[in-house]
């Protein structure tokens, strides 16, 4: 239960990365509020992503004193997901402070980064399923 509990809390982490940077993107979005509100619910989704992740790994060793094994794919796996994730937290953060002075188009390029980061996170988890 506390494993599928980590894991609800993971997903929808993924789901505020991957589809608050896709959205971002829309012109209907494009207003500071709503791009300031974005970058907040990415960062934070970037967070539970990263504290989640610590999570699986808490919850193994919690109940089973140990981490669980992963081969050498699923580790590469797991160090790009960090990097994704500690990379897509700066950028949003960046986004966040410094929408007031940045012409969208800069935000943009910054937000198709983010979605990139989110991407890769979420292909990263497929190799990480099958490879543990």
């Amino acid at each position: 239960m506390a494993y599928t509990i980590v894991q609800v809390v993971h997903n929808f982490g993924a789901v505020a990365v991957a589809g608050g940077s896709i959205f971002a993107l829309f012109p209907i979005t494009q207003h500071s509020n709503v791009q300031r509100q974005l970058a907040l619910i990415v960062g934070a989704g970037w967070l539970v992503q990263g504290m989640s992740g610590l999570g699986f790994a808490v919850t193994s060793y919690y109940f089973y004193n140990t981490f669980p094994e992963l081969d050498r794919s699923a580790q590469a796996a797991l160090f790009i997901k960090i990097i994704c994730a500690s990379s897509g937290l700066i950028v949003a953060t960046k986004i966040y402070r410094r929408l007031v002075n940045q012409p969208f188009r800069s935000r943009k390029a910054d937000w198709g980064i983010l979605v990139v980061f989110g991407a890769t996170s979420l292909i990263c988890a497929a190799i990480l399923r099958w490879y543990s």
